[in-house]
């Protein structure tokens, strides 16, 4: 927490410098030692995937949340993808056939990922578009699918 804090005062800083609301090399920050950090991994707990399985019914039936924004939180649930490989995946991505998602854009380069039934079930409940397997404003930009979103459930955290 103290870590974030100074980065959030830092970025301050460096803006007002680029805005010149002050003298360049003022941000103080800079002296500051940040705390050790360790890297954490974590999965889900089987009674924190159910309680999230239930909570997406809900958002389901009742229509709060956008489909797609289900469906990217199912398909990273089944899958194990970043973020930006599910809402960057295409149409062209998904080989029914061979059984697999072709993941051409993915950090540690291209990879597969095998198509599970479950998976496949997912993606039928998908409304199929031209290119993009999960559509939104917020996702695509001109040239295609950008891999950024927004929270989607923000009103139910």
């Amino acid at each position: 927490m103290a870590n974030a804090a100074i980065d959030i005062l830092s970025k301050m800083f460096s803006l007002a410098e680029a805005w010149e609301r002050i003298p360049p090399g003022r941000n103080p920050c800079w002296s500051v030692r940040r705390y050790k950090t360790r890297t954490r991994e974590r999965f889900l707990t089987p009674e924190e995937f159910w309680r999230l399985g239930r909570a997406l019914r809900d958002v389901e039936a009742n229509g709060s949340v956008w489909p797609s924004a289900i469906a990217a939180i199912r398909l990273l649930l089944l899958t194990g993808c970043r973020r930006s490989e599910i809402l960057t995946l295409r149409w062209d991505d998904v080989d029914r056939t061979a059984g697999e998602l072709r993941l051409r854009d993915a950090k540690a380069g291209p990879r597969v990922v095998p198509l599970t039934r479950p998976l496949v079930a997912v993606l039928d409940g998908v409304a199929r578009q031209p290119v993009t397997t999960l559509p939104s404003p917020e996702v695509s930009g001109p040239d295609g699918p950008t891999g950024r979103a927004s929270h989607p459930c923000q009103p139910h955290r």
